[in-house]
């Protein structure tokens, strides 16, 4: 299925759900943590986008039924916790190689979807290479150009015509880059001022598929 026929699937089968719980909106959203008028959208025939990964698995865990069924991936509506969280929520290990089949297979099933990205640090695709060799001079003597290797897969994946890519970090992180803080202490001043130069020309060549939002870290995680 395409985009638009996973969203409208999951729209009739949220529906349907919903209908199941004998619960108005008001109730099945106060369930799941959500407003009203969030669900209301979800529900909207004008929505063209699905809900964050962690709601879609609330609406699976409330309802009982499998995440795959309610994306119109599966006819089996039914699927153990672990099951469940497993299909919806994939946690890769830090450690794999950048180029390597699970990257191509984040990519090829992120196509057509927005991809929503939280980096502990600067992010991957907009680091140049001064400032990944920087990163990880302590590694793994390989680790610098694999991680290089990641950076500009990323990158050439964002510039294809149907990516959707929203990065948020926090404004602190930033700033202690641009200062030299933490990790960066010993990263010289004028690879800093390229990296943020970088950073510019990237969100303004790619701007809007790829947006970076910065958010108070003293006040919200993202």
């Amino acid at each position: 299925m395409n985009r638009t026929e996973t969203v409208e699937t999951f729209r009739q089968r949220l529906s349907e759900v919903i209908e199941r719980a004998g619960l108005n909106r008001s109730a099945f959203a106060a369930e799941l943590g959500l407003d009203r008028s969030t669900l209301s959208q979800l529900l909207s025939p004008g929505n063209d986008r699905l809900p964050r990964a962690e709601t879609i698995v609330a609406i699976a865990r409330l309802a009982q039924v499998s995440v795959d069924w309610l994306l119109g991936l599966s006819q089996d509506e039914q699927q153990s916790g672990a099951q469940l969280l497993e299909n919806a929520l994939q946690i890769e290990s830090a450690a794999g190689l950048p180029a390597d089949e699970r990257l191509q297979q984040w990519h090829a099933e992120a196509s057509g979807y927005k991809i929503r990205y939280v980096p502990m640090s600067l992010p991957d695709l907009l680091k140049t290479q001064a400032v990944i060799s920087h990163e990880y001079r302590l590694s793994d003597q390989r680790l610098p150009a694999l991680r290089l290797e990641q950076s500009e897969a990323r990158l050439a994946y964002s510039r294809r015509s149907e990516t959707d890519f929203e990065i948020c970090s926090s404004l602190q992180s930033v700033v202690g880059f641009a200062r030299g803080e933490g990790i960066w202490r010993d990263l010289p001043v004028k690879a800093r001022r390229e990296q943020l130069a970088h950073i510019s020309q990237l969100l303004e060549e790619l701007y809007p598929s790829l947006r970076w939002f910065l958010f108070d870290g003293r006040r919200q995680f993202s």
